[in-house]
């Protein structure tokens, strides 16, 4: 009775409740977990970075800071992106609405907007005070001829949430101003001066050609098409001499042959890889939106994605990328390459995150830029064929080797650019993105805002010249 009694007792004392197991049950679960995720996380990060390093090895730039290392360098008296931050202030002291409002045009759906469909009487008197208002700007944007190029400062080394390209705005101002001072002095009928302001568009499109994000891509196609149409405009308004076309032929090829594509997909590569490592320090964090495909990021911490969930997509993201970067200048390529990477993104989990870094809408600027700056290169080629021919060319072909070392090709479909004539010259034209051949229709209009192709249309001389249309003044608006 007594040993039994006694073994009964000892029992009792080696048995733990159930609530103090449990807690002991989950931390000891907790700290398995957690140990087993830092082993995925560190191996993750790991491979991860031997991969990284295979990447550079072979000449890729993952970070902004390698990307850096890269760009030209410019002194600081000759670089065009700091003389467009030093005009900075003088684009700030006007308000929006003057440049906006009170000149001839900017919005390109009104009428009396171009030398094409004719100018509006009553602005121009306003844009040539605008012009004038802006003389101290425009004396000093002089120096940007003499500077080799243009390097603007990136600040989002960090955290790429936190960083935009600094003067892209800036950049727009200028182009809106150049634009309105081609009018003016194309309604003085001045083509020196009006070359002079194409050449000093020209460069501020070239301040942008080593920019590592898509936004200063986006930004410089927006100038590089007002720089084609002004051409266009200037040959409509009147007669150029060869040695102008001939330095509007140089600029053209030096506009084409820009790498600004190669900055902007490095950037933005640079961005993914830089967000992915944000995330995996928990320096952001990542949600879903309702569909379960697209990526909502937020500098906020905590980050709930696992590290090695992290370094997955972001492996998967910069094998993907890469690969685009890799295709190089060809413009048919490097769009299929995009939208490969689309499709591929499209099937990889939500929590690789790729889905969030779409290439395609940059790639198909790209080729759309590309084909007004060949449609106006061949245009210009086309003029000069006419000043010595007294004749505009009934073939592209006519144009080589005198004029054109080759063809250039349409970037929407790889074959060669087209020429149709028209009731007083010639359209030179792409099919642009309905691949089809619609004759060099060209134009736009507010039912029909999108061309069905795009072009460079030239006439001859006696329908050239300056039309003034009859149109409430922009104040009476």
């Amino acid at each position: 009775m007594a040993t039994s009694g006694t073994n009964d007792t000892v029992d009792h004392k080696l048995r733990i409740p159930w609530w103090v197991k449990l807690p002991i049950i989950l931390a000891a679960f907790a700290l398995g977990a957690a140990g087993t995720l830092h082993f995925l996380g560190s191996s993750a990060t790991a491979k991860w970075e031997r991969y990284a390093d295979k990447l550079r090895d072979g000449g890729m730039p993952l970070t902004y800071e390698e990307i850096d290392q890269q760009r030209t360098t410019y002194a600081d008296d000759e670089n065009s992106a700091n003389l467009i931050l030093e005009l900075g202030p003088l684009l700030d002291e006007a308000p929006q609405e003057t440049i906006d409002l009170e000149i001839l045009v900017f919005d390109w759906m009104r009428e009396g907007q171009d030398v094409l469909s004719g100018i509006a009487g009553p602005g121009i008197e306003q844009s040539r005070a605008l012009i004038a208002d802006y003389r101290e700007l425009f004396d000093k944007l002089e120096r940007i001829r003499a500077m080799p190029g243009g390097r603007f400062a990136w600040q989002g080394f960090e955290n790429p949430l936190n960083g935009i390209g600094h003067g892209v705005g800036y950049v727009l101002e200028l182009r809106k101003l150049l634009h309105v001072r081609l009018l003016v002095v194309l309604v003085d009928r001045d083509t020196e001066a009006a070359t002079d302001t194409l050449h000093l568009l020209a460069k501020v499109a070239e301040s942008l050609d080593e920019v590592p994000d898509s936004l200063s891509r986006h930004v410089q196609a927006r100038v590089q098409t007002t720089l084609a149409s002004d051409i266009e405009q200037t040959l409509r308004a009147g007669v150029l001499a060869e040695s102008d076309l001939q330095s509007l032929s140089v600029m053209l090829n030096d506009r084409q042959a820009a790498t600004t594509m190669k900055w902007a997909l490095l950037g933005d590569r640079a961005f993914a890889m830089t967000l992915f490592d944000v995330l995996a320090d928990g320096g952001a964090t990542w949600m879903p939106d309702y569909s379960g495909r697209a990526s909502i990021f937020a500098p906020v911490a905590p980050n709930f994605l696992p590290v090695w969930q992290v370094r997955r997509g972001q492996m998967l993201a910069a094998d993907l990328m890469t690969k685009v970067v890799e295709v190089g200048g060809d413009p048919l390529a490097l769009l299929e390459a995009a939208r490969e990477y689309e499709r591929q993104a499209d099937i990889a989990p939500p929590t690789a995150l790729v889905s969030y870094f779409p290439l395609s809408p940059t790639c198909e600027l790209h080729q759309a830029d590309l084909a007004q700056l060949r449609c106006a290169a061949l245009g210009v080629a086309a003029e000069r064929f006419r000043l010595e021919s007294e004749r505009f060319p009934a073939s592209l072909d006519e144009l080589v080797p005198a004029y054109l070392e080759a063809l250039p090709a349409d970037p929407f479909n790889g074959e060669p650019m087209r020429l149709a004539a028209t009731e007083q010259g010639i359209v030179i034209y792409s099919v642009y993105e309905n691949l089809s051949d619609d004759g060099g229709d060209i134009a736009q209009s507010e039912a029909r805002p999108d061309p069905l192709d795009v072009g460079f249309r030239l006439v001859e001389p006696e329908h050239r010249g300056i039309v003034l249309i009859d149109l409430p003044s922009p104040d009476e608006d």
